[in-house]
């Protein structure tokens, strides 16, 4: 989306050219700038839109692209996502990357695939504490926040 705008801006000054029009160049430049940033600006919005739509809309299908309910079990040497349509065994040396973020820890096996464990799960802060310092041991990666 951030490529058509420069792209059609750029074919229309080159069709003035090649035509030999008549064109201010300064007057296409500074609306070319403005139709730019506001594209900018309104890009994301929509899309946040669009995706909040489009999830609402799968969810009331039942197509969601994940499931709703999921078992993580940990064990001495990996860990088991258990899903109603899948299992994956991950051992904890395929951890890439632990994130520590607002909610949730997400421990990334690799760049598509992520274990998310809310915080919620946890009954208290020391429940956390002592997670974050088992994941850290099997994993030897500092949490990233």
């Amino acid at each position: 989306m951030r490529l058509v705008c420069p792209a059609l801006f750029l074919l229309s000054l080159l069709q003035d050219i090649l035509h030999r029009e008549e064109t201010n160049y300064i007057a296409a430049i500074v609306l070319y700038t403005g139709v730019s940033i506001a594209v900018n600006f309104l890009i994301k919005p929509y899309l946040i839109i669009y995706l909040k739509i489009k999830m609402k809309n799968m969810k009331k299908d039942g197509k969601l692209q994940y499931d709703t309910e999921v078992v993580i079990q940990f064990y001495e040497d990996f860990l088991i996502d258990i899903t109603n349509e899948i299992e994956v065994k991950a051992k904890y040396k395929s951890i890439d990357k632990i994130v520590f973020g607002k909610d949730a820890f997400y421990l990334f096996i690799d760049a598509k695939t992520a274990v998310i464990l809310p915080f919620s799960v946890f009954k208290t802060e020391e429940e956390k504490e002592e997670f974050t310092a088992f994941i850290q041991s099997k994993t030897e990666k500092e949490k990233n926040c």
